[in-house]
This record gives structure tokens, sequence and C-alpha cells, in this order.
């Protein structure tokens, strides 16, 4: 196995804008609001672009909520 084989890299919202066809201010905002995958390291969101590819999770529709 080389170094870092099978480890996804963190990405900036500038490669995920460009990957989703929007504004980098409009991922970090979607991050924010949790409409995205991310994280933050030091201030500056980090994203895997396979997270963003994924499919959204379905709400339950047998939880209720208040």
């Amino acid at each position: 196995m080389n170094a870092g084989e099978g480890h996804e890299p963190w990405v900036d919202a500038t490669v995920v804008a460009k990957h989703i066809g929007v504004e980098p201010q409009t991922v970090r905002e979607y991050a924010r609001l949790k409409k995205l995958p991310g994280r933050k390291f030091g201030g500056s969101w980090r994203f895997r672009l396979s997270d963003i590819d994924a499919p959204a999770p379905v709400a339950d529709p047998w939880v209720r909520k208040n």
C-alpha cells in the first residue's frame, strides 16, 4: 500500500464550488447551515468530494418532529 492510499483528501470550498457549479461563498454558507457535509479545520471549511456526491439521507416519515 502506498503512503496515503485509501485516504481521500480534504478539499476547500473553491474545489467543491467548481465541482458542483456554485460560488465558494455558497458552499461555505451551505456547510454552515448543515446543507453540505464538511468540517472546519483552523477556521477554514474542508470537504470530501465523496461526501458531496453521496445521496442526501431521506427523512424517516415515522419520526415525529416537535
